[in-house]
């Protein structure tokens, strides 16, 4: 069961002044509660940790008088509410022993957000004017914040329940202060072979009361317009995400792992920058003893005959915590685009804009294994100021990790970038019959998608493109030829192909070459060390690597009744019926295929 309640309330001024300029003052508040009961979740442990419910109810047996009951309660009734369970035969278990071995879980939550903004705009027409008409301004400030929390109840929350412990969420309030501006400058208009020349400009700059501090965004765009029919715009700009409150602070679990310490004696000299950035970290030199004596103590036999520090270079079984990473900052972003418009005067109503797009994106959050995590701090050829090691925990005086080795969270390391072709094409025709005709077609040519999430060697590449969800050519075609009281539609969509699995499996990827036994790899480009196009990973696990393009048509028909507010519509999704691919349903994430095959539709709407 699950209630939601959103609350908002808005106030402000707006107003001119100096003639054309305008002002405006809002205040913005926004509450959300949400209340959650979970029935029926298992019991199996007190506050305590001592068993109870299910544990309880399951463990029966025969008591003096032979009747069964709860073991707890054999000899001596000490659980009186415990009602044993039988969880074979028709009937059963009875309903006094679901009672006893179930409860309600509830959880609540609640999100808040407050805005105040302040704008200026105008222009400074009144100061001077530029061949291409005024210059435009708009100023700002704004201030907001956020809070929320989501807590289950105490047994819950303990991991008392069939449910994991799920620990409240209880983060500090955010709090961001921005001030930002926008400038247009027109610079020429109106002149041979300029109809249009102008420039524009962006900037914020914003406060965060986390590990981002301050941070920066900026844009500049030009546009120009050699006649009317033809118009090119350019722009670049940087942007930021910063990281959310769940990123930073979302509630640590712990878990355990077998990790293999870097600092160790038998691990040291496995990378060349270990033995630095150990002893940067405070890994004193009793550390090795003190390594070798935890060995001598672990309950893993080493080998007959091996001395104890042998064992050191086993992995032990070492806690760690899984969470949100407070030490986040913010990820960094770089756009260019260069686009054209080309409105032919010849032919009124067509519109067609292609757009060239590069962007990359630097310090993404991305998450890690502890292991990784651990060995990226030590093995990082810069020292130990990196993203890596501010979440790794040591005891300083013997070396060791702490209770809790590190925290298995987002770390700003990763990077993306993609380039691409956007093509829009448009055309509206309005007949003298009041009859009207609609065609836009969409395509996008994708260039490059690549992620570079190995820390290990973060140049190696792992492309994204062609992959599911991703194709090389996607587009879209609608057309709409509108009647007055009826029309009709007709859209297509189309995917290009993709590979069955990650493209480096059947197709030539991008890797470091190996610096020996070159035998298998494409030695026409491969120096060893270098990044070369080396072959596939799995090159036999299909036949064929990729899925097959696919093609979808959806028609509708709309009819207005006349002199009514009825609208009745008539539709087929997918006519041809195209199945996904054998494998795919079409609800994985980013799975892009049709689900159903043909899907028939009617129906009919009445506005009051």
């Amino acid at each position: 069961l699950h209630n939601r309640d959103t609350y908002r309330i808005v106030g402000g001024v707006e107003g001119t002044f100096n003639e054309d300029w305008n002002y405006e003052l809002s205040l913005n508040y926004g509450r959300f509660e949400s209340s959650q009961r979970s029935l029926n979740n298992l019991v199996l442990f007190d506050l305590d940790g001592n068993e109870d419910g299910f544990l309880l109810a399951l463990d029966a047996t025969r008591n003096s008088a032979g009747d069964i009951v709860c073991r707890v309660n054999a000899v001596t009734v000490t659980r009186p509410d415990c009602v044993p369970i039988n969880v074979f035969g028709v009937g059963a278990p009875s309903q006094a022993a679901l009672d006893f071995v179930n409860t309600t879980a509830t959880r609540k939550e609640t999100a808040e957000q407050f805005v105040a903004l302040a704008t200026i705009g105008g222009d400074l027409s009144q100061l001077f004017e530029l061949p291409g008409g005024p210059v435009g301004f708009a100023l700002g400030a704004e201030y907001r914040s956020e809070q929320a929390s989501s807590v289950w109840d105490d047994l819950t929350a303990s991991g008392g329940t069939f449910l994991n412990a799920i620990q409240p969420f209880n983060p500090p309030k955010l709090t961001v202060k921005e001030l930002f501006g926008e400038l247009n400058i027109p610079l020429l208009a109106g002149i041979p072979l300029v109809e249009e020349l102008s420039i524009g400009a962006a900037g914020r700059v914003s406060d965060y009361n986390t590990a981002t501090g301050t941070v920066y965004a900026y844009n500049i765009q030009g546009i120009y317009a050699p006649i009317n029919d033809v118009r090119f715009r350019a722009a670049y700009a940087t942007s930021v995400r910063t990281p959310t409150q769940s990123d930073l602070f979302s509630p640590l679990s712990q878990n355990f792992a077998f990790i293999a310490d870097p600092c160790d004696v038998q691990n040291i000299s496995n990378n060349p920058n270990r033995a630095a950035n150990c002893s940067a970290f405070g890994v004193p030199a009793v550390a090795n003893q003190a390594l070798v004596n935890a060995c001598a103590s672990s309950p893993f036999p080493v080998a007959p005959g091996d001395p104890f520090v042998n064992c050191t270079a086993r992995a032990f079984s070492t806690s760690f915590r899984s969470g949100g990473n407070p030490t986040l900052v913010e990820e960094r972003g770089r756009s260019v685009t260069l686009g054209m418009v080309v409105e032919p005067s010849f032919i009124p109503g067509l519109n067609f804009t292609v757009d060239y797009y590069n962007i990359r994106i630097t310090d993404q959050i991305n998450t890690l294994t502890a292991q990784t995590i651990i060995n990226s701090c030590f093995d990082d050829q810069t020292g130990i100021n990196n993203p890596f090691c501010g979440t790794v925990q040591r005891d300083p005086a013997t070396g060791l990790f702490t209770d809790e080795a590190v925290i298995s969270g987002g770390v700003n390391f990763a990077r993306q970038k993609t380039e691409g072709i956007d093509f829009d094409l448009q055309y509206r025709k309005s007949f003298s019959n009041g009859h009207r005709f609609t065609i836009r077609a969409i395509s996008t040519y994708l260039i490059t998608l690549d992620n570079f999430t190995n820390p290990a060697d973060p140049e190696v590449p792992n492309r994204q493109r062609s992959e599911l969800g991703d194709p090389k050519w996607a587009g879209s075609l609608n057309m709409n030829y509108d009647l007055g009281v009826m029309d009709f539609s007709w859209n297509v969509r189309y995917l290009g192909r993709m590979s069955r699995s990650t493209f480096e499996n059947g197709n030539e990827q991008i890797g470091r070459c190996p610096t020996s036994g070159l035998t298998g790899f494409s030695q026409r480009t491969c120096t060893p060390g270098e990044l070369s196009r080396l072959d596939p990973l799995n090159n036999d696990q299909f036949l064929d690597p990729f899925f097959k393009r696919q093609t979808y048509h959806n028609v509708r028909v709309n009819w207005d009744l006349k002199d009514t507010n009825f609208n009745f519509y008539l539709g087929v999704d997918n006519v041809f019926d195209n199945k996904p691919p054998f494998g795919q349903l079409g609800t994985a994430g980013g799975d892009p295929f049709d689900t159903f095959g043909a899907f028939y539709y009617a129906g009919f709407r009445y506005e009051m």
